[in-house]
């Protein structure tokens, strides 16, 4: 008994090794998720600076006409940028953009272009002979995403032709609250009309607009080059956020079940320790009576 005894303790003292090993994990993907949170909130700022630029371009040049109209059905090219992890402990993080994408392309005609940010999913669509031009390495910081957004600009203007008008999309997973997310599909290109028309509505902060030094098309391209560089960097936060809040999750739920399991080994411990000690009870008095016997 005293050998099963030494078992257990040498379990719990591993599980305990594990139970650490998981808070610590735990704290991480905080930290990571908090991150990358306020990273999209100090985008926000940015974006509305941006937005500001494009309503002044589209008042001045276009009569508040929308920029960019539908691409024809024969010209049709539609280039997709999808958002997966690398990184184990996400549960079904993968499988929810795997699925996602699989039915988007499914129920989408035209001439199919994809980039993947993400070995594993890369892979996976690779299998299903997916029209895959580029893959990427997941980023783990801030920084890591802003050098990724600009590689992708750079891989995306030269892989595009510039005589036909394109669209431009991006799929990844984004929180729905707490530590629930969900995938999302958002059209970056062309500009959307409704958008255009809501930012062109607001009110301008003075009584008069800014105008616009230099070339306004350049001025209205940059512009636009900012508003894209904005969407997918945000794409990809919002995926960083959701991959970190589905480690927690998983962390959350594997301490509690290590709780669970401590608090059951720690009972076997103690039935364990009872036993022996009315073992070593039931031989003494034993003993006794076969020497009063004697």
């Amino acid at each position: 008994m005293s050998e099963s005894l030494e078992n257990v303790r040498h379990k719990v003292k591993g599980i305990t090794k594990l139970e650490a090993v998981v808070k610590t994990m735990k704290i991480l993907s905080a930290a990571n998720m908090a991150q990358f949170e306020q990273a999209l909130l100090a985008l926000d700022v940015y974006t509305k600076t941006v937005e500001g630029g494009l309503s002044v371009c589209f008042k001045q040049m276009l009569n508040n006409e929308t920029f960019q109209a539908e691409p024809t059905i024969e010209n049709k090219r539609l280039y997709l940028i999808v958002f997966g992890s690398d990184q184990g402990l996400v549960g079904q993080f993968n499988e929810v953009i795997l699925h996602f994408t699989e039915n988007f392309l499914m129920h989408t005609k035209g001439d199919i272009r994809i980039w993947v940010v993400g070995e594993r999913i890369y892979t996976r669509l690779e299998e299903k002979n997916a029209p895959l031009v580029g893959k990427y390495d997941v980023p783990t910081s801030s920084e890591g995403v802003t050098q990724l957004v600009g590689q992708l600009l750079i891989d995306c203007e030269s892989y595009v032709p510039k005589e036909t008008m394109g669209q431009l999309y991006v799929i990844y997973n984004q929180l729905n609250g707490g530590m629930n997310y969900g995938p999302v599909l958002k059209e970056i290109l062309p500009l959307d009309k409704e958008w255009q028309k809501k930012i062109c509505a607001e009110q301008w902060p003075t009584s008069k607009l800014p105008e616009i030094l230099g070339s306004p098309t350049e001025t209205m391209g940059s512009l636009i080059k900012e508003y894209i560089f904005i969407s997918i960097y945000k794409a990809c936060t919002h995926s960083l956020a959701s991959e970190n809040a589905s480690r927690l999750a998983s962390m959350q739920r594997a301490e509690k079940n290590i709780e669970e399991l401590i608090d059951e080994m720690d009972h076997s411990v103690q039935q364990l320790r009872q036993k022996n000690i009315d073992e070593e009870i039931f031989d003494v008095i034993s003993g006794s009576e076969d020497l009063l016997a004697d």
